[in-house]
């Protein structure tokens, strides 16, 4: 390039013949990539191996329970201890400045009584 220096450069591309993803024995493929096979009862995806629902239960997700209604249940409650953590951190961080000093214990302990009796209120 007239003595400057070229930012890109050529590459030579070559063509070979595809051949189907192929894994050693003991592992599967899945999605192009070779996972431990999983034991007789369970399902794999990806890395991770699921058991299989027992007869009669309901698949819930990542578990399951003898009933739909047990399921939501439980899937609900989950949910509900995930908020109510949040809930109470912004609760303190709000009530007592959350860049001030440290706090007393007998403020930490007024902030989750706040936060209780607000959780329970959202209920």
């Amino acid at each position: 390039m007239n003595g400057n220096v070229d930012l890109s450069c050529a590459k030579k591309i070559i063509f070979g013949a595809p051949t189907s993803p192929h894994c050693p024995p003991g592992k599967e493929n899945q999605a192009g990539l070779c996972y431990f096979a999983c034991k007789k009862g369970f399902y794999g995806v990806g890395p991770v191996c699921w058991i299989n629902t027992p007869a009669g239960w309901f698949n819930c997700g990542m578990a399951a329970a003898i009933s739909q209604e047990v399921c939501a249940t439980t899937i609900l409650g989950q949910i509900g201890a995930v908020a109510q953590v949040a809930f109470n951190i912004v609760t303190t961080v709000v009530t007592f400045g959350g860049a001030s000093g440290v706090n007393t214990a007998g403020n930490v302990a007024k902030g989750a009584a706040k936060s209780v009796k607000a959780i329970k209120q959202l209920k």
